[in-house]
């Protein structure tokens, strides 16, 4: 479950069968200890065709209330006194922190292939931020020249707490695309990343700004 700091939720566990005696939740700390979760109120419900105890507890998510990635951690307990059984499920609760694309570090590099002078490695960089960390994808656009086997990054570095930059690199062999006339063209859609973002709610895109490869018309 995904929430924003400060907003508050009520988070619900239930057991089925008439072998249960009874359930409890409590909150796991990062340290590996446990804590009580006071506001739980326990109810029982039983009919005909089912037998099952409920447990639920406001939760208001914030800062203080997480381990390093922003998740608070509870874990539900089903017990079976009769039996001397218990089972146990764990409950995650993400705080979300905004995400979006590190403009300035958004970027186009092209080097030269060490070997052959008219082939260029030509890197995409899409850093980004937020919590949890954007599922970064890239599109070619509308031109060939940046055609994408696969859409997926090459390569997603972590470079801080809640932010990382995503990759993707291309060989350009410019003398091959200028000798069967590949140009880029003032109307072609330059490639781009994207995600959706977790903290919006839609889709943010970032459109690269292409460096001159002397294939402009």
């Amino acid at each position: 479950m995904n929430f924003r700091a400060g907003e508050e939720c009520n988070i619900l566990c239930f057991g089925v069968g008439e072998a249960i005696s009874d359930i409890g939740v409590v909150k796991l700390l990062p340290d590996g200890s446990q804590e009580a979760v006071p506001s739980a109120d326990k109810a029982e419900i039983g009919n005909t065709h089912d037998h099952f105890r409920t447990i639920m507890w406001k939760f208001q998510a914030g800062n203080g209330s997480r381990n390093n990635e922003g998740i608070t951690t509870f874990q539900c307990t089903a017990y079976d006194e009769t039996n001397g059984k218990e089972v146990s499920c764990l409950v995650d609760v993400v705080v979300l922190l905004e995400d979006g694309f590190d403009e300035e570090r958004s970027n186009v590099t092209i080097e030269e292939e060490y070997m052959e002078p008219s082939i260029k490695i030509v890197t995409f960089n899409c850093a980004v931020y937020g919590r949890p960390i954007p599922e970064v994808t890239f599109t070619s656009g509308t031109s060939y020249i940046f055609n994408m086997d696969s859409y997926e990054p090459d390569t997603l570095i972590r470079t801080g707490p809640d932010r990382a930059v995503a990759t993707k690199t291309l060989l350009l062999d410019l003398e091959h695309l200028r000798d069967y006339g590949y140009r880029l063209y003032d109307e072609d859609t330059m490639p781009s990343c994207e995600f959706r973002s977790a903290f919006h709610g839609r889709y943010l895109e970032h459109t690269f700004e292409i460096p001159d490869l002397g294939l402009e018309i």
